[in-house]
C-alpha cells in the first residue's frame, strides 16, 4: 500500500484547475434553492483569491474549516459539514493532475524492488523521510532524513538504503 500526501505541488502537477467544477456539485446539494449558481460561482472566485494569497505566503486554506462556513452566512442555511471523503472528492472534482514523471519512475522502482511504503507523519513514526523541497525551504524542526531538490534524488536515495 502506498500512502502519499501531497502539499504544493510536490509530486503531483496541476494540468488544470477549476473551482466551479466542485463548486457546482456542492452548490446542486446544498444551495440549490438559496441562489442562483452564477452567485455562487462569484463568491468562490472571491474566496479562490484568497486561497491563492495564503498559498503564496506558504500558507494552507482549509476548504471545510474556512470556506464552508462562509458560503452559510452569505447564502443561508446552516454551515454545511463535509466528511474527509467528501472534501477530498470536491477537491478531484475542482483539480486535474498528472503524476511528476519522476515520481512515477521512483514507485516503479520500489515496485521492482518489492519496497512497501507507508508514509504517514514519517518523523512521529520513526521513519527516515525525505522532503522533495522544491521551493528550497527551511526544515526547521529537522524532520526530514533527506533533503532534496528533484523527485529524480529519490531513486539515488532508495539504491543506497536497499539492496536488490
Amino acid at each position: 500500500m502506498i500512502l502519499i500526501f501531497d502539499y504544493f505541488e510536490t509530486i503531483l502537477n496541476t494540468k488544470s484547475m477549476d473551482f466551479n467544477r466542485g463548486l457546482y456539485v456542492f452548490w446542486e446539494s446544498y444551495y440549490r434553492e438559496k441562489c442562483p449558481f452564477e452567485d455562487m460561482k462569484k463568491y468562490g472566485e472571491d474566496l479562490f483569491e484568497v486561497l491563492l494569497e495564503k498559498h503564496r505566503g506558504g500558507e494552507e486554506y482549509p476548504f471545510v474549516k474556512n470556506e464552508l462556513p462562509l458560503f452559510a452566512k452569505k447564502f443561508g442555511g446552516d454551515k454545511v459539514t463535509m466528511s474527509a471523503e467528501e472534501e477530498a472528492d470536491f477537491l478531484m472534482r475542482c483539480n486535474d493532475f498528472v503524476l511528476d514523471p519522476e515520481i512515477e519512475r521512483f514507485l516503479q522502482k520500489c515496485s521492482q524492488m518489492n519496497i512497501p511504503m507507508y508514509v504517514v507523519g514519517a518523523h512521529n513514526a520513526g521513519i527516515k523521510s525525505a522532503w522533495l523541497n522544491k521551493k528550497n525551504g527551511n526544515d526547521e524542526n529537522g524532520w526530514a532524513t533527506y533533503n532534496i531538490a528533484s523527485a529524480d534524488q529519490l531513486i539515488t536515495i532508495l539504491e543506497g538504503e536497499y539492496e536488490y
